[in-house]
């Protein structure tokens, strides 16, 4: 069983909202690059099954 976890951030100091917002942007490049080494991993292997 999965679990997730929601914490809700309220960045109200001078500097948090842009040190957050780099960290989203970091956590969403490592993503799609991750998701994007898949797919095609996925439609290599697709490739050669036909």
């Amino acid at each position: 069983m999965e679990y997730v976890y929601r914490f809700r951030t309220y960045p109200d100091h001078t500097g948090v909202i842009s040190e957050v917002e780099q960290h989203l942007k970091i956590h969403r490049q490592a993503y799609n690059h991750t998701r994007h080494g898949y797919n095609n991993k996925q439609n290599q292997v697709n490739a050669g099954s036909h």
